[in-house]
């Protein structure tokens, strides 16, 4: 090939590595959703002490979001509001998003790891923040 060619080609490739530089080159999704694992082991053992008559604020799922916003996330501002969308309860997922005063908002998708009904503890899945824009 001539060396036109090639100049062409190295354009071309700097190009794209300036263009995938500045755009970034990951998978994670665009909204930045921020996925928690869940460790089987602990979810069984936190669901023995729920049927043993312990830690009953498992059940709740607005109870579970707020205590893990505030001890795993160190976020305590005051709540405005809570809002659940229980739509997918029967499959063991509800949706919470949290609103505090300063207008930072809090979506979390809780799921039930052991038990997919009313006797089932929650723990949060995954979460993404929100923070008022200026």
């Amino acid at each position: 090939m001539s060396r036109r060619v090639y100049s062409i080609l190295l354009i071309c490739l700097l190009f794209f590595l300036a263009g995938t530089m500045i755009t970034g080159c990951n998978s994670k999704n665009k909204d930045n959703w921020i996925n928690v694992s869940i460790n089987t082991e602990e979810a069984k053992e936190l669901q023995n002490q729920v049927d043993n008559g312990h830690r009953p604020g498992l059940l709740d799922p607005e109870q579970v979001a707020r205590e893990f916003l505030s001890q795993q996330l160190k976020i305590n501002g005051k709540v405005s509001s809570i809002q659940s969308d229980k739509k997918n309860i029967d499959k063991g997922e509800v949706n919470c998003t949290v609103i505090y005063e300063d207008g930072t908002k809090v979506k979390l998708v809780l799921t039930q790891p052991v038990k997919k009904d009313r006797t089932g503890i929650w723990m949060v899945k995954k979460y993404l923040i929100q923070h008022k824009s200026n």
